[in-house]
């Protein structure tokens, strides 16, 4: 498939290989983080503060869910490859996430604050990989590494914000968790509208005979230095402590609430700033 023409002139440097639907998904991910992000830092504080979760099940609850979300990116993947058109997969998942955020604000118990955190991540999941395909195939090659790089700055960008929202909203409702969680709703409602009116994909050749299992020879096609990617990032992710016990021990030694989005929001402003120039690189 041929990439669709850039938004600007290619005497524009600094915006060469920003096509539509490299800029549109960027703008989907920025209101989503936007509403993703306001919830993280203080996420495992509800659960465990408010809803007064053990400890333990907290932790459970916070990998169970990242796990689901990653599970899924194969799955998805593989239908991504499979379908004729991706947007519907992509705003399937940014729907359900969307969805599911606000309504921890209701919960009264742990339980059902799992349940809709898995439903959080399963649209997450679902919607990581097809995303991902049509951001490759909407930008030129040589300007690959910039687009993602683009589309991560936008995406921590909006992590960025949607702590400096919380911090504001907490400073204003008087340390009111539920406000949070039910403000989710304006940014995930315009991520949706966003992807749902600006996003155009070209029509792609269906699978004639679509396989539905992998196998060895698949696992071996996929090549050495992918599995040698993947266990080291999986080493990495078994030696890597939970951003949820750093909130918990952040908000423990200060001794204040708004304090933890404060941190998270210096976190991913110094991200932000350094995806693009990095993504360019590649």
């Amino acid at each position: 498939m041929e990439p669709e023409s850039s938004l600007t002139s290619p005497r524009t440097a600094a915006l060469a290989g920003i096509t539509r639907n490299v800029f549109v998904l960027g703008v989907v991910s920025l209101f989503t983080d936007i509403s993703s992000e306001m919830i993280v830092p203080v996420r495992i504080l509800f659960l465990v503060g408010v809803l007064q979760t053990p400890l333990v099940v907290a932790g459970i609850i916070e990998g169970a869910a990242e796990s689901a979300a990653s599970l899924l990116k194969i799955v998805s993947g593989r239908l991504a490859d499979e379908a004729s058109e991706r947007k519907p997969l992509i705003l399937f998942g940014y729907v359900v996430s969307n969805l599911a955020k606000p309504l921890l604000a209701l919960v009264s118990t742990w339980p059902v604050a799992l349940g809709l955190i898995l439903i959080d991540r399963t649209g997450k999941g679902v919607r990581g990989s097809p995303r991902d395909a049509l951001l490759a195939d909407s930008s030129p090659s040589a300007y690959r590494g910039k687009a993602f790089g683009f589309h991560r700055a936008m995406d921590t960008l909006g992590a960025a914000i949607g702590p400096l929202l919380t911090f504001g909203i907490l400073a204003l409702s008087q340390n009111d968790l539920r406000a949070v969680f039910a403000w989710t709703l304006v940014p995930g409602a315009l991520s949706v509208i966003v992807l749902w009116l600006f996003l155009h994909e070209r029509q792609r050749t269906a699978v004639a005979t679509p396989r539905t299992r992998w196998n060895w020879r698949e696992a071996q096609a996929l090549g050495a230095r992918f599995w040698l990617f993947a266990f080291v990032a999986t080493l990495f992710a078994l030696g890597n402590s939970s951003d949820a016990f750093i909130f918990l021990r952040t908000e423990g030694l200060e001794h204040s609430l708004e304090a933890v989005p404060l941190a998270y929001f210096g976190f991913n402003v110094v991200y932000a700033l350094l995806s693009t120039p990095l993504g360019a690189l590649s």
